[in-house]
């Protein structure tokens, strides 16, 4: 996917609204920075996304699950995008500081993208079949690393680590294919 393709994406969906004015891009040494926390190479179509920087589309933006989420966090199939997120700082929009206070309660080797109504969309980065697949995480639903050592007497594996990650398309690039405009909007 080219970056000409992504810009036709996000104009179908009625155009990219920054949370900075102009939106500030996620610059490569930050990309990097992201890469060495999570110890995995960055799609390259998430890191031409990227470049967008902190933002929402300027629509209601829906996209389908391939596993469904919690009815409580959706009674369909679907989940509504919320802020792309980027390196702004300060903002609560910034992936290297929500892996700074959260990287801990995401399962290893991936890192997030999207803040919705509390939880987060997240990509895997693991060198594996895995890699690049895009995951739903529900935040109230995750297991406290701590608390399942006391209760387990043994250390959390990365798949117990997604039991409340709802896989929402197998490639960055799959999920910017699946982004729909809410037709309930």
């Amino acid at each position: 996917m080219q970056k000409s393709d992504i810009d036709t994406i996000v104009s179908n969906l009625l155009g990219f609204l920054p949370i900075d004015n102009p939106g500030t891009p996620i610059l490569d040494d930050e990309l990097r920075e992201i890469e060495t926390r999570v110890s995995g190479v960055l799609p390259e179509t998430f890191k031409l996304f990227s470049r967008y920087g902190a933002g929402v589309i300027n629509s209601e933006v829906i996209v389908e699950c391939i596993r469904q989420v919690p009815k409580s966090v959706s009674e369909s199939k679907t989940v509504n995008l919320g802020v792309f997120l980027g390196s702004e700082k300060g903002e609560g929009f910034n992936i290297i500081e929500i892996l700074n206070t959260m990287g801990s309660r995401f399962p290893t080797k991936t890192y997030p993208f999207n803040y919705t109504f509390g939880n987060y969309f997240i990509i895997d980065v693991e060198d594996s079949e895995n890699y690049g697949k895009v995951y739903y995480f529900v935040t109230s639903e995750d297991i406290d690393d701590e608390e399942f050592y006391e209760q387990h007497q043994r250390k959390i594996t990365r798949a117990e680590k997604f039991t409340n990650c709802y896989l929402i398309a197998n490639s960055f690039e799959e999920f910017l294919q699946k982004l729909r405009i809410d037709p309930d909007q």
